[in-house]
């Protein structure tokens, strides 16, 4: 099985288990709502690039498909200038609701605390 096909295997079976982690929002808050929460926190507060970037490289496992800033990923693009082709909307964009054809999960506000998302945006901000 190539890496593709295992990639688009792991995020299909996260949804089902996506249950798991709504215990950060498990105040009734709808999934749109939760995305619009996670949006203005990162507009009204600086995140940790520095955090972000252990998001990036550990537990979100970013890294895995979108390689180094520089380098490349073997599935997501390289993020090298991502803060030059996106504003901060569209970066926020770009994470929380990826193209529907896209491997990239797209269920971060499932599991993101606020101050999470904005050190994720620091970060992608500074590339």
């Amino acid at each position: 099985m190539n890496k593709r096909m295992w990639l688009i295997g792991a995020f299909a079976l996260a949804g089902p288990l996506s249950f798991l982690t709504t215990a950060l929002w498990a105040d009734n808050t709808s999934l749109a709502e939760r995305k619009e929460q996670l949006r203005h926190y990162a507009r009204e507060h600086s995140g940790d690039a520095e955090a972000g970037s252990k998001l990036f490289q550990g537990r979100l496992g970013c890294v895995s498909c979108h390689g180094q800033p520089g380098e490349g990923g073997s599935v997501g693009p390289d993020l090298r200038g991502v803060d030059q082709r996106h504003d901060h909307e569209g970066l926020m964009k770009k994470v929380l609701d990826p193209r529907p054809d896209a491997v990239m999960p797209g269920n971060f506000a499932e599991f993101l605390s606020d101050q999470e998302f904005a050190d994720l945006m620091a970060w992608l901000q500074r590339q």
